[in-house]
């Protein structure tokens, strides 16, 4: 079942393939073949694949194919070297692991669909050795890449990068992990991938198809003369969907049964108010809101969302701090109690935060999660990128606040508290 949808989405996004002048490192040049015991009985194979690999590296379908040799030779060499390969194993041996492994992804991308296992438990059994080195992780997130199995190809690359110095990695790995990511929609993340690749080669990317199209689509934020179709961007996360508010450094999941009653963008600010579902009460119907303020903060205390925080402690008796959230350090929260307002359903009962997020080179990269399709209606749709704004560089202000009364406290708590853990802020 897999195997059908992957080889549908290869074919789909063949045409963005082929226009990518920087699609894969080509890794049988960093196979260790004097480290090979059994080298002589295949080496002519070898030669021939390492020859051709540019025909082997991605799925070329066949009105593509121009090369001079046919499919059918290509994938003859190529399975005549695995079956030498099998018949020649050095099971313990990495080099030969991750070679079997190569070569069986080549033979997946000449349409041998069996050979995607063989090529990822060759990779896999890398791993199990007692000392082996990265490359199992990278080729392997380039067979799920070719396999249009975008996400895992992200999450692997990025394992690779938490765990190895960015100076201790072959630097054409950039390349391929720049391309990984852009086609999971992380535009950021990929030019960063590639201006690494730059920076530890000297070799300018400012020609590439892929780098080119990201600075063209990429725009700067400052709060005035917006679109504000390049503002939002529906995102699913963890299971929810909500929205990615890429240029204040926000993402957020809205309680489905919220009426919103307000959701804007004016000059440095964003704003959204949702009022909730009546509950019944003390013999009353009542309903609580939720008010979120984001500002765009060249200067902190005048910005909106600040005002608008240091504002509830001249409006309500009693104002202290409490830690809902032990693991955040980005937020203070404040619970707040008025007897006399709202009186004759408890008195005002809520909560009210702010939320302070400087700026930082990394927060383009760091907003962004892998994607690649979604199921929609019983339909696959791709997702694709288009125009949008990059984070605003510089500080900015989230107040969210929790308008109730003391009768209805512990539902709206519950529901607020919800909301703010899925938010997140960067």
């Amino acid at each position: 079942m897999r195997m059908k949808q992957t080889k549908k989405v290869k074919i789909l996004f063949l045409s963005f393939l082929l226009i990518c002048t920087a699609l894969y490192a080509g890794e049988m040049r960093y196979i260790n073949y004097d480290e090979l015991q059994n080298f002589d009985a295949y080496e002519g194979e070898v030669i021939f694949t390492y020859n051709h690999q540019n025909q082997f590296e991605s799925y070329v379908i066949d009105d593509s194919w121009d090369y001079p040799y046919t499919r059918e030779e290509c994938v003859g060499v190529v399975k005549n070297l695995f079956n030498l390969l099998v018949e020649n194993a050095e099971p313990e041996n990495q080099e030969y692991l991750l070679l079997k492994g190569i070569v069986a992804s080549y033979l997946y991308n000449l349409d041998e669909m069996e050979y995607f296992v063989e090529a990822e438990n060759a990779f896999k059994a890398v791993q199990e050795l007692p000392s082996y080195d990265y490359r199992c992780l990278w080729f392997l997130a380039n067979h799920y890449m070719d396999s249009a199995l975008v996400i895992n190809s992200v999450e692997l690359f990025q394992d690779i990068l938490e765990a190895i110095p960015e100076e201790n990695l072959q630097p054409d790995l950039f390349l391929d992990y720049g391309l990984a990511v852009y086609m999971a929609r992380m535009p950021m993340t990929a030019k960063h991938a590639y201006d690494l690749y730059e920076k530890y080669t000297g070799i300018s990317m400012q020609n590439d198809s892929i780098y080119r199209s990201i600075l063209q689509i990429a725009h700067d934020f400052d709060g005035s003369n917006f679109e504000k179709e390049m503002i939002v961007q529906p995102q699913s996360r963890n299971g929810a969907d909500g929205l990615l508010i890429r240029p204040y450094g926000l993402w957020y999941t809205l309680k489905s049964d919220w009426d919103i009653t307000g959701f804007d963008f004016t000059e440095n600010n964003h704003f959204f108010m949702a009022q909730s579902q009546l509950i019944t009460k003390n013999d009353q119907d009542i309903g609580y809101s939720v008010l979120m303020i984001s500002s765009l903060a060249e200067e902190l205390e005048q910005s909106v969302a600040y005002v608008q925080f240091m504002r509830m402690f001249e409006m309500y008796e009693e104002c202290k701090e409490v830690n809902l959230f032990p693991d955040r350090n980005d937020m203070i929260m404040m619970e707040y109690k008025s007897p006399s307002q709202y009186a004759e359903i408890g008195g005002a009962h809520g909560y009210f935060a702010i939320v302070v997020k400087p700026w930082s080179e990394t927060l383009d990269s760091d907003i962004e999660i892998p994607q690649f399709m979604m199921e929609h209606d019983g339909e696959v749709h791709y997702y694709m990128l288009t125009d949008f704004y990059k984070r605003y560089p510089g500080s900015i202000v989230h107040f969210l606040l929790l308008d109730s009364c003391d009768y209805i406290f512990e539902e709206s708590k519950e529901d607020f508290l919800k909301f703010l853990d899925c938010c997140e802020f960067y």
